[in-house]
């Protein structure tokens, strides 16, 4: 089984034929400015979303959990059924997160985990993080 692709954005649109639009694809960082009153967090992100390709190479998963954890303490966890139509092509997940909370500064890292019948089938931690800093 292999992790394809791990992408983290504001926002995914599914076009026709099959497309998806990403908007506001995150790279390593997400930079604050401070608000005129001088207060920053906590604060809010309006949509925080996941974009995760899969290749099962003859396994299969039927439910899946992410785990996002800040500064490393766990903040939000999805978890749900997986449904596909074929496990032998690339298997897409699309997680959106409304309202996602921003404390302060630090570093989000992700955690994902494939189960079969309740038993666990694969981890993942993708090398990537998402820090929060202030502009400079």
């Amino acid at each position: 089984m292999k992790l394809i692709d791990f992408i983290v954005c504001d926002d995914i649109r599914q076009e026709n034929l099959g497309k998806m639009t990403f908007v506001g694809v995150y790279q390593d960082g997400i930079e604050f400015s401070e608000n005129p009153e001088g207060s920053l967090f906590p604060g809010l992100l309006p949509k925080l979303c996941f974009y995760i390709r899969f290749l099962f190479e003859g396994q299969s998963a039927d439910e899946m959990e992410l785990r996002i954890n800040f500064n490393s303490e766990e903040v939000a966890r999805n978890r749900g059924p997986l449904t596909y139509t074929d496990p032998s092509k690339l298997v897409s997940l699309i997680i959106q997160n409304a309202n996602f909370p921003v404390t302060g500064l630090g570093k989000f890292e992700f955690h994902l985990t494939l189960y079969s019948n309740k038993k666990e089938l694969a981890k993942f931690s993708p090398a990537y993080s998402l820090s929060i800093d202030m502009k400079k």
